[in-house]
């Protein structure tokens, strides 16, 4: 069985999903790295921490986002599988680092906002070439 099997799209298609999704990623990751530097300039280490755990986190689920994109059995059971992948790290960051959960859930909905912003441009974009 092959699970990894490249998708029907064409290959100008599969380059501009992988672009778009490490753009995506790679802007959450700096774009919480900064805030998080900022708090630690001020010495709010707790919350610094909290923005590094769900750069982190965000950085990686958006990653496997691209892998389910190729993968027949990430297409399938995408979401339960990357959150076992993502989750349990991510739990035990925050049960090490004690993070604060307000932090936690800002630095989400940032990296939510990204994605959502960066996909809606990409639509926008394949609407216009048609």
């Amino acid at each position: 069985m092959n699970f990894i099997q490249t998708n029907p799209r064409s290959d100008k298609e599969n380059n501009d999903f992988i672009t778009l999704v490490n753009k995506t990623a790679y802007t959450q990751l700096v774009f919480l790295s900064l805030i998080s530097i900022i708090f630690f300039l001020f010495k709010e280490y707790i919350i610094a921490s909290s923005f590094i755990t769900i750069g982190i986190t965000c950085f990686i689920y958006t990653q496997l986002i691209k892998i389910a994109y190729f993968s027949k059995l990430f297409a399938l059971f995408g979401f339960p599988l990357r959150l076992l992948v993502v989750g349990l790290p991510c739990a035990i960051l925050v049960h090490k680092f004690k993070c604060n959960l307000l932090a936690l859930f800002v630095g989400f909905v940032i990296c939510q906002v990204i994605y959502f912003i960066n996909i809606w441009q990409y639509i926008k974009k394949d609407l216009k070439e048609g």
